[in-house]
């Protein structure tokens, strides 16, 4: 788990500046948060866990002229001390009674202009009768803005989490033997996952077990994901196959033309070309998506409709790269690294190695 130093306090305060610098582009006034990750992303603050699908809510304001973040919680535990306490506003099932505690919040009723990062019907009328002079507008496209390009700290805590997934994949995959079950390695890696600083699991762990076994995973620490794939034979001893090593060969042709496409400057409609090209020369799918607290944009496919093909990488953008290789539709190879995008290529985060016998045998490196 080595790495980098994370200055806690650093974080906040850069990701609150880059909020605020994102807030003045977009001509707001205020911010008004409901998405967890927006909410962790402006106040540091460890809220009560809700999981599952549920309505908008707000849970933090961010106002523009004092530079003033509110959260609004169950309680204070978990709130960084630079979050001042008259700033923590307590929240409530009573939406009537929330909206008028938001109005409350020093400074909102001053904004002119408040973005909001989700909203419903209700809310909206909610809003709008709580603060009746203010214009509502799009705040998720701020919030993208401030969390695209990461600052150091930011990709010292993915470092982190996808060192924790990758010590846990390891040890789920050294259990892979003829017989065991889905359950069997699911179990190993939650059981290492969470002995190794996992805070919560950031996707369902994907395991497809038969000649060769497939598993798919990641980890949250400190709110930042850490995801990778790896496939390997389901053997009582470690070997590699000839025709997984040809897999994993055109694996890695595929790998290497997207992951060269993502450069900073690249259009979505550059790296969807190549996400189009990888999938032919794999025979199966090739895919990037954002990484940060939680899956971010861009989402890439080889989908001809996927929107926003303007939009460029840019340097410090964190990126998981995958790429599936089929020689039939029940044989594969997969795999997904996540790189950081640099001013003249990616650099890679992922090190758990490819070949079955290194990892059996504990070597890490860079992948390959």
């Amino acid at each position: 788990m080595d790495g980098p130093a994370i200055d806690a306090e650093r974080l906040r305060r850069e990701r609150r500046e880059r909020c605020l610098e994102a807030a003045r582009a977009h001509g707001i006034d205020a911010v008004v948060l409901g998405r967890e990750a927006n909410v962790t992303y402006v106040t540091g603050g460890e809220r009560l866990w809700v999981a599952g699908t549920r309505p908008f809510a707000p849970a933090a304001v961010v106002v523009v002229a004092d530079a003033a973040v509110h959260l609004i919680a169950m309680s204070a535990d978990g709130v960084p001390d630079d979050v001042a306490r008259d700033r923590v506003h307590f929240t409530t099932w009573d939406g009537e009674r929330l909206a008028r505690t938001l109005a409350d919040v020093p400074g909102l009723r001053a904004a002119r202009r408040i973005g909001s990062d989700g909203m419903t019907p209700r809310w909206a009328a909610s809003l709008a009768a709580a603060l009746p002079r203010a214009e509502l507008a799009d705040g998720e496209a701020a919030m993208r803005d401030a969390r695209r390009v990461k600052t150091g700290d930011e990709i010292a805590c993915i470092r982190r989490a996808i060192a924790i997934a990758e010590t846990a994949l390891a040890a789920a995959a050294r259990a892979i033997r003829p017989g065991v079950t889905e359950r069997e390695l699911r179990a190993r890696f939650v059981e290492v996952a969470a002995e190794s600083g996992a805070t919560a699991l950031a996707t369902p762990i994907a395991i497809a077990v038969g000649d060769v076994a497939a598993l798919s995973a990641g980890v949250l620490h400190h709110g930042y994901e850490g995801t990778l794939a790896r496939t390997w034979p389901c053997l009582t001893a470690p070997a590699d196959s000839d025709e997984l090593r040809a897999l994993r060969d055109r694996w890695r042709r595929a790998f290497d033309r997207l992951a060269t496409a993502c450069r900073a400057g690249a259009t979505l409609a550059d790296v969807r070309a190549a996400c189009s090209a990888a999938a032919r020369e794999a025979g199966g799918h090739a895919a990037v998506r954002g990484v940060g607290l939680g899956v971010e944009p861009p989402v890439v496919t080889a989908a001809e409709d996927g929107g926003g093909e303007d939009e460029t990488l840019a340097a410090g953008m964190v990126l998981a790269v995958e790429v599936a290789a089929h020689a039939t539709d029940e044989r594969r190879y997969l795999a997904r690294e996540v790189v950081v995008v640099g001013p003249e290529g990616v650099e890679l985060l992922t090190r758990l190695p490819h070949d079955p016998v290194a990892l059996t045998r504990g070597r890490s490196g860079s992948a390959g």
